[in-house]
């Protein structure tokens, strides 16, 4: 009987595990009907109502074309020009194909230094005829009153305006962001929740959201957020109940992730089954075939209008969708660009410089400094958890800059920080230009009120080193590949083997990268750092990635804590790198003065030196996976985690106990169990 006991309490409990196990791992979309072969197309018999859309997603700025290297080549790929000339000869075949953008449609180029004053990028897609957009988290970059400033900029260009549609926003937060925002929205482009549009006697319902990964990258939005699933559970469920739709798509500022838990649109798909479409952005993935949930497609083209989206719905007997059609073509110069939208944009150039580059001694012809050297792409900089030529130039390019200040030379900085997630650009190959400088760090608006992020100066004590070196070893690695972190003047070895926020197995000062020379950290001592303002605003969001484990408080020269602003963030504006003038350091600034200040070879012009052509052992790797190179050294968050797992496996225990117990009362209430005879 004991034995029968023992397999009923085995059994319940798989059950339970089971169970718990497909609502934490849900089928990936291979196992779930992903589509596979045939361009995305799905083969049914479907002959029912078709629908057509074009679409594209984190456009950030990139509204002409540009070059990007392909293999050995160089191409030119991209541009507003080039899209409008492709809508209007789809629209030729299709007059009623549906336009939409995914959002973060600024942050990127130059362009994006006229943001409040024109808002060339929002006018951009009134041009050219979209439909509907969302909210993407570099749209609040520069501040609600800037944002604001946009919508009402861009309402004067006379071009009829996309609609923003966002479903989880809490648009009854009393503060005076979302006041501004969405009374500047009201007025102009118009903000809904969802909207339904008609096409080819098709009724569309579409929707936006923004995901929790994307908002916790916007630590200067204003807006109040809620949960994206519940939220679209809400909104799908009004459609249906009151629109009498068709088909539901939803433009996603959400992103995929090759690791399911992390992979929100899939999350999504899954959790809103009604759900027919959803436009992916925010992650930059090209989807070269749909993902297929259920009924739900996933698709995304990519980032910076290299590739535009377009497909084809038709309808089943069931009154869901097949795939018919699904390619991303890319926008090179065998598509003749539109001469009307180019002829806007050189519109724009002039103000670029008048209004721009001159406060900073730059125009948009002079050759910063020549490039021999192929420094990794920013995809590398994501695939590989490593020292990168790419990174080290960004931080030494701040830590040379600070440091040649008036105030830096009196107070030099001891080492800087550039995370992945603020590299935006590689260093092209050939001339460098200002544009192609600013291309590589876009990101912000400095407390000056002027385009740019500058950079600041905190202090760090020196056991908070450790803990910075596992936002890259552990939270980069993993949870969010923007938090790679590259350092000048510090180096770091870690392991990553080893448990979770304990990779780091040391942490020193390198004075001189070329010398073989190290100095030992006093955790004790305040150490003095170097990095941009959108990293610091980061902070407070690498805390929330780990659950308030990983905890780092910038200070000033006296130790003392930063205060808080009023949306709760650290206030920087006492830190911010000056010049000789007393007028912010940019940050696309500091790696122009780095990049001018290299020797000349000859002909006038700053070379990139050969320096750079190998790393220098500032980000060490040991790949020991040894039971004692694992578990040697433990820290603070060892014995948490030890802590959390004695925990569980009592807690286990007791459920196991009781189980056993309410097994054995059962069965005996059933008088299953029989007393022996006595004898």
């Amino acid at each position: 009987m004991k034995k029968r006991i023992c397999v009923l309490t085995a059994l319940f409990t798989a059950v339970i595990l089971a169970y718990t196990g497909m609502m934490m791992y849900p089928a990936r979309a291979s196992e779930a009907g992903k589509s596979t072969g045939n361009n995305g197309k799905n083969t049914g018999n479907s002959e029912g109502p078709a629908v057509g859309i074009i679409f594209t997603h984190d456009i950030h700025s990139y509204l002409e074309r540009y070059e990007l290297r392909d293999g050995d080549k160089t191409i030119k790929v991209g541009g507003m020009p080039a899209l409008s000339a492709y809508i209007k000869e789809r629209k030729k075949e299709d007059p009623e194909i549906l336009v939409l953008d995914g959002g973060d449609i600024a942050m990127g180029t130059l362009y994006q230094t006229l943001y409040s004053e024109e808002a060339p990028e929002l006018k951009m897609l009134g041009l050219l005829g979209f439909d509907a957009t969302t909210f993407g988290n570099h749209e609040f970059d520069y501040g609600s009153k800037a944002l604001a400033d946009m919508f009402y900029s861009a309402a004067e260009s006379g071009y009829g305006l996309p609609e923003y549609l966002i479903c989880n926003i809490d648009r009854t937060a009393d503060n005076e962001g979302t006041r501004l925002i969405f009374t500047a929205l009201d007025e102009t482009c118009g903000v809904k929740e969802y909207d339904v549009f008609e096409r080819n006697g098709v009724r569309i319902a579409v929707t936006g959201v923004l995901g929790k990964e994307a908002y916790s990258d916007a630590p200067g939005c204003e807006l109040v957020w809620l949960d994206p699933i519940e939220s679209l559970k809400k909104t799908v469920a009004k459609i249906q109940a009151e629109e009498n739709c068709d088909m539901i798509v939803c433009i996603s500022h959400s992103g995929t992730s090759p690791v399911l838990e992390q992979s929100e649109d899939e999350q999504i798909a899954i959790a809103v089954p009604e759900l027919d479409l959803i436009i992916s952005a925010h992650s930059h993935t090209i989807i070269n075939e749909p993902l297929h949930y259920g009924n739900t497609w996933i698709v995304g083209c990519g980032c910076y209008g290299e590739y535009t989206g377009d497909l084809r719905l038709i309808k089943r007997d069931d009154g869901r969708w097949d795939m018919a059609e699904y390619s991303l073509v890319r926008m090179t110069e065998d598509i003749k660009e539109d001469p009307e939208v180019a002829a806007v944009l050189e519109g724009y150039k002039k103000d670029i410089e008048n209004m721009y580059l001159e406060t900073y001694g730059y125009d948009l012809e002079r050759v910063i400094a020549q490039n021999d050297i192929k420094f990794e792409s920013v995809d590398d900089i994501y695939a590989h958890h490593l020292e990168q030529r790419l990174g080290n130039l960004f931080s030494d390019a701040y830590l040379f800059s600070a440091n040649s200040t008036k105030d830096g030379k009196e107070h030099p900085a001891d080492f800087s920080i550039a995370p992945s997630g603020t590299i935006r650009s590689s260093v092209p190959m050939g001339d460098i230009t200002a544009d192609d400088i600013f291309q590589m760090y876009s990101l912000g608006m400095g407390y000056d009120g002027k385009v740019g992020n500058p950079l600041i100066k905190i202090y760090l004590k020196g056991d908070e080193l450790y803990t910075l070196s596992e936002i890259d070893a552990s939270i980069g690695a993993s949870l969010k590949t923007a938090a790679k972190l590259y350092y000048s003047g510090l180096g770091v070895t870690f392991n990553p083997h080893r448990l979770f926020l304990n990779k780091t197995t040391d942490v020193y000062l390198m004075p001189d990268p070329l010398k073989d020379e190290r100095e030992e950290i006093d955790p004790d001592r305040l150490y003095c750092a170097v990095t941009d303002l959108y990293s610091g605003q980061m902070l407070g969001a690498v805390s929330g990635l780990s659950k308030g484990l990983i905890k780092i408080e910038p200070k000033d020269v006296s130790g003392n804590v930063l205060p808080l602003d009023e949306h709760g963030n650290y206030d920087y504006s006492s830190v911010v790198v000056r010049d000789d003038n007393g007028e912010e350091l940019k940050t696309w600034v500091a790696i122009a003065r780095y990049l001018d200040s290299f020797e000349d070879h000859g002909d006038g012009i700053s070379d990139v030196p050969d320096y750079y052509e190998t790393s220098h052992g500032r980000k060490n790797v040991e790949y020991k996976s040894g039971i004692g190179a694992v578990l040697s050294h433990p820290n603070r968050y060892v014995a948490l985690f030890a802590l959390l797992i004695l925990a569980v496996i009592i807690v286990a225990a007791l459920l196991i106990f009781l189980i056993v117990k309410l097994i054995k009362t059962i069965i005996k209430r059933r008088g299953m169990i029989k007393k022996a005879p006595k004898e």
